[in-house]
């Protein structure tokens, strides 16, 4: 019996988990943990202890539910949680089965690489499907082009696509006819902006200036309160981040593209590029 005993303790001590013994109302009775594996308290500290007197409730109660699932049922019972160590919040699973004598053992093994890889995996994942959902966005604003002769019709077509990929908050179409910016289409603007009705100056005051002038293939500005003028005083001092992309055929400049955030921040490059992309399509 002592050496099954000793057998079997060295095969617990060369696992890489915690190892408690409970009783039916959550005392700590043993522990047994590999060389190498600190517990977050020193055995003095919580052995001949209920787990509620040194766990904090968010891992004491799930163990204690546990415990008394698995001396009702037999069954095995496992969850997981996270825990603050060393002022670093590690993840942790902890599995509970009933043994003889009204008690359980519960397993604790920390989980927090394996989380790690689990979210980095999930980000690729979406990254992915956000890819894939890009060229297939441009495919479907092509289609409704070939599909059908109204004007109107195609640019909100084209506008509530590109919302799918590049997260604007209000959106406005614009024909550049000599020195004069005319709107003649938009999504979700102040009522103050007329469709049709609004006309803006084309000369250096207006930010969008260079890229009507050709000297920049689109305007990206993330903080436009604090950078463009024509932009604080009503009805655009709710943009804080702006997105201007040309409407360009056989090399002339015929309109733009506004896309306007309320939010700092909000537009990338990678929402430039996809904007020019749908903005030649437009043109």
């Amino acid at each position: 019996l002592q050496k099954s005993e000793a057998r079997v303790r060295a095969l617990l001590e060369a696992m890489p988990d915690m190892i408690f013994e409970l009783s039916g109302d959550g005392m700590f009775l043993d522990s047994i943990h590999a060389r190498g594996v600190n517990t977050l308290l020193p055995p003095e500290e919580f052995l001949g202890k209920n787990i509620r007197e040194v766990m904090p409730p968010e891992i004491s109660s799930p163990t204690m539910f546990a415990i008394r699932r698995a001396i009702e049922t037999g069954q095995l019972h496992a969850f997981e949680y996270l825990l603050p160590v060393r002022g670093e919040v590690r993840s942790y699973e902890t599995r509970v089965m009933a043994i003889s004598g009204n008690k359980a053992i519960a397993i604790v093994r920390e989980i927090t690489t394996r989380k790690q890889i689990e979210q980095e995996r999930e980000k690729f994942i979406n990254e992915l499907e956000i890819k894939n959902k890009e060229p297939e966005t441009l495919r479907e604003s092509l289609a409704s082009i070939v599909g059908t002769l109204e004007f109107t019709e195609i640019i909100d077509r084209i506008l509530a696509q590109i919302k799918r990929v590049v997260p604007y908050d209000t959106a406005s179409v614009w024909r550049v006819e000599g020195k004069q910016q005319i709107i003649i289409a938009g999504v979700d603007l102040p009522p103050e902006i007329r469709i049709p009705g609004t006309i803006l100056v084309v000369n250096e005051n207006n930010s969008a200036y260079p890229l009507i002038m050709g000297t920049v293939p689109f305007i990206l500005n993330n903080n436009v309160q604090e950078e463009l003028a024509d932009f604080k005083n009503p009805p655009d001092d709710y943009v804080n981040s702006w997105l201007a992309v040309p409407l360009k055929t056989k090399g002339r400049i015929i309109g733009m593209i506004n896309l306007d955030g309320k939010n700092k921040g909000q537009f990338t490059e990678h929402h430039a590029e996809l904007a020019v992309s749908f903005a030649n399509q437009v043109a």
